[in-house]
Order: structure tokens, then sequence, then C-alpha cells
């Protein structure tokens, strides 16, 4: 003899099984995934100014590279460099010389200047720009890309842009 189930525990069965075939697409629809793509993460966009000119009667190249990150100015690296002799083909120098420009650096608070045989490394970030409120002639060294290039180029600077 068979026995007899009840019609309450037959349609709880069969929600219970029913729901195994309904929630997971509404869990899909209402809970989505996270979607992590590899490789495709938002890189800082970046360039770099690289202007640089040679001094005739001192004997110098003079290189500025200015960095900028997502088109915020980072850190300007201007670099004097000796020379035994100077190319042919060099413009006359302007009226800012090597020796100013080296003493105008060398006046500032907490600069960061290095000295090897025949170079010199001066470093302008916004700490040093921070640091010395006073001396509107660093400006000049720490400017928006456009701004820094029509500055160098003025002062007879040949500049070229680099982007990644």
């Amino acid at each position: 003899m068979k026995k007899e189930r009840s019609v309450v525990l037959v349609i709880c069965c069969i929600i219970f099984l029913l729901s195994f075939i309904v929630l997971p697409p509404f869990f899909r629809s209402y809970i989505p995934k996270e979607k992590t793509i590899v490789g495709t993460s938002e890189q800082p966009k970046l360039k770099i100014l690289q202007c640089s000119k040679y001094f005739k009667e001192e004997l110098y190249k003079v290189s500025s590279n200015t960095k900028y990150i997502n088109d915020a100015i980072s850190v300007n690296t201007i670099t004097y460099e000796k020379l035994d002799q100077v190319p042919e083909d060099s413009v006359p120098n302007s009226s800012i010389t090597v020796s100013e420009e080296l003493n105008l650096f060398k006046a500032l608070n907490n600069v960061d200047i290095e000295v090897n045989d025949t170079t010199t490394v001066v470093t302008v970030n916004q700490d040093l720009v921070d640091n010395n409120p006073d001396h509107i002639d660093l400006l000049n060294y720490y400017q928006s890309l456009d701004d820094q290039k029509n500055y160098y180029e003025t002062i007879g600077y040949k500049c070229n842009i680099l982007e990644s």
C-alpha cells in the first residue's frame, strides 16, 4: 500500500526545486559579477619637455628635461655640461649666462644641486618652489607645458615634446 503525501509538502518541494532554476538568473541581473579587465587600467599620461642650448662664450651645453604627469608638472631637471668646444651651428647667447643661472639656484633654500667633474644637475620641484616664495625667477623653471616651452624658446633653447 502506498502512502499519500500531503499537498502542502509537495508544493513546498516544487517551490524549493524551482528556486534552483529561477534564482541564479535573478541574482546575475541584480548582483552582477565585478569585471576585471587585465592590462587596460588607466595609465598616467606622461609628457617630457626636452630643451637644450649651447653657450658659446662659457662653453656650456644646458639641457632641461621637464616631466609632466597628467599635464601637471612633476619635476624639472636642468643639466649644465662643461664642453671643450661648442658646435659651429649653435645660436649666439641670450642675455642670461650660465653663471647667473647657477647663482640663482645656489641662492635658494633646500635646492638639490649635484656637482660632478664637468656636469652640474639642478632639480626644480614643487618643494623647492614652495620653500622659496620670494624668488619669482624660479617660476620660469616650473610652469605648465606650453608656458615652459614658450619661456625656453624665447631665450634661445630648442625644444621637443615626448609623449607616452
